[in-house]
């Protein structure tokens, strides 16, 4: 699967800044220039500019130009780890709205509240990446909110997905593009269903959810551990000897 354009013009950009090469408080090249540099097209570079805008790693100033903040390089990666999946997701909906609206899901009081609930967690998902930088940048230490919001990002781009597959119908199914009964075009099922697919993946990668939920649990929540495997061995055998013990002690002599 391609990685998205998005992500790789947010990759570029991490890149040149983690290596140096554009330091805190640089500003970057005309749009055009930067553009060419980076063999990306100018509205990919715009939008890795505002995603990377939006969560404090560089700042625009209007009739001035770009620049980096004074951010460390732990806290870039920190900020930038799904930003581009994040951005992502927002078009996902975008596209599933409009494909909703085209086929006539969208008159349906259920799509309509199942979309305005998708939407509402995607922007509570930014303010959490923004909230993620804030803090490191004030600490110095990534700290646990990347945890969070993996766990709750691939969640919630998994009902993204099912979200739009349901709006596709059978259409899912097809491994291209089929034409759209309404006659205006095809509809973006092979699109729509990579990124169902792509949902899917992250939910696997660095950590599955279930990880993530540990993680919380022991880190925030101060929950024990869950044992190993071993210990869990261990205690079982330690119990069974326990009671093989106490039965024998019970046990009425002859």
């Amino acid at each position: 699967m391609a990685v998205p354009v998005t992500d790789q013009a947010i990759a570029k950009i991490k890149d040149l800044i983690i290596s140096g090469e554009f330091t805190a408080g640089a500003k970057l090249p005309r749009e055009q220039d930067l553009a060419a540099r980076l063999g990306l097209s100018r509205n990919s570079l715009r939008e890795a500019v505002r995603a990377l805008t939006l969560i404090g790693v560089l700042d625009t100033r209007v009739g001035d130009g770009t620049y980096v903040t004074s951010l460390e390089a732990d806290v870039l990666l920190t900020g930038m780890g799904f930003v581009g999946d994040l951005l992502e997701a927002f078009e996902l909906l975008n596209s599933s709205v409009a494909l909703a609206q085209r086929t006539g899901a969208w008159s349906d009081a259920g799509t309509r509240r199942q979309a305005g609930h998708l939407r509402a967690e995607l922007d509570a998902l930014w303010a959490l990446t923004k909230r993620n930088v804030s803090q490191a940048a004030r600490t110095g230490i990534p700290g646990i909110g990347g945890t969070l919001f993996k766990l709750a990002y691939t969640e919630t781009r998994t009902r993204l997905g099912e979200f739009s597959l349901s709006l596709l119908g059978r259409a899912g199914l097809a491994a291209d593009d089929p034409p759209g009964a309404d006659g205006l075009g095809d509809l973006p099922a092979e699109t729509m269903v990579e990124d169902w697919l792509r949902g899917i993946s992250l939910t696997i990668a660095a950590g599955t959810s279930q990880i993530q939920r540990n993680i919380v649990g022991e880190r925030i929540l101060g929950l024990p551990k869950e044992p190993t495997a071993s210990a869990a061995s261990a205690a079982s055998a330690a119990t069974g000897a326990a009671a093989t013990g106490a039965a024998a002690t019970a046990a009425p002599k002859s």
